[in-house]
């Protein structure tokens, strides 16, 4: 990374097929090409998740003062506040042509249009909501850390939560495999879990020292994942079969995964830079 300890995290495809990830340690957002050049932007307050808008823009979300910021390519910062100060946290582009966002301090889901007026709906026992990503049938998916749960909700703001049968499992990182199922990492019992769009759960037991963080669909039809307890890189078939790939830096801290416009992976480290990966 060009700046030291930028501390790199989440990542997605935005504007200008490039890469666009979190640095968490600089107070940045960096863009990196298949050429592995990385340009940055200073980005006031990037904290946690960061989506590309059906504007053209990049947004990302800044719990500590709670609000929804958009950057343009450029680097000009707009931000929204949330109505109560909360602290959102996941955020994405929804099938409506606006961004949804996660919220754990009032445990709601909310949506913010490209000009950004911003409404919100309550998740009934929520607790501690995290990653959002698009699922089957213009839905939307996100998980919830401390509830223990999967939930899902239509654009209209319809909601429907899952409980996980495992106790405690954390869910954090959520997507849409290609089976048209929902995969998400459950950090802290070891495993992938997978729900139907009719809320059946399959897990998937991981090494006892793994600790999964990002997930998502790979190019050739399985899901790819982080796995920061054991510093490596993993990919699961939909049937359950597990390959594991080590990361060549030291404890280098993986967290967000995902696959380029060339058909790589994209792995950011939180503590070293990003790794790419030919499936």
């Amino acid at each position: 990374m060009p700046t030291a300890n930028a501390g790199p995290e989440d990542i997605v495809r935005g504007p200008g097929g490039l890469l666009w990830f979190v640095e968490n340690g600089a107070n940045k957002i960096g863009a990196i090409g298949p050429t592995g050049a990385v340009q940055e932007l200073d980005a006031p307050g990037v904290d946690a998740y960061l989506a590309e808008g059906p504007d053209g823009n990049i947004w990302y979300t800044n719990p500590v003062v709670g609000v929804i910021v958009r950057l343009t390519p450029a680097g000009v910062a707009t931000q929204f506040p949330l109505p109560n100060s909360d602290a959102p946290v996941g955020i994405v582009s929804g099938p409506d042509g606006n961004l949804w966002f996660t919220e754990f301090n009032t445990a709601k889901i909310g949506r913010i249009t490209t000009d950004g007026t911003i409404t919100e709906f309550p998740v009934p026992g929520g607790m501690y909501l995290d990653a959002i990503a698009p699922g089957p049938e213009a839905t939307l998916w996100f998980t919830d850390r401390t509830a223990n749960m999967i939930g899902r909700t239509t654009t209209d703001g319809t909601i429907t939560l899952f409980p996980l049968p495992t106790a405690s499992a954390h869910p954090i990182d959520i997507c849409q495999g290609p089976d048209g199922n929902m995969w998400f990492a459950e950090n802290a019992v070891h495993a992938i879990g997978r729900i139907s769009p009719t809320g059946s759960v399959v897990e998937f037991a991981l090494p006892s020292s793994a600790g999964p963080l990002g997930i998502t669909a790979g190019p050739d039809g399985n899901l790819w994942f982080t796995d920061a307890g054991t510093n490596q890189v993993g990919r699961l078939t939909p049937a359950g079969a597990l390959l594991e790939l080590p990361l060549s830096t030291p404890k280098a801290g993986p967290v967000g995964i995902v696959v380029g416009p060339d058909g790589r992976l994209y792995v950011a480290e939180h503590n070293g830079g990003i790794a790419v990966i030919a499936p």
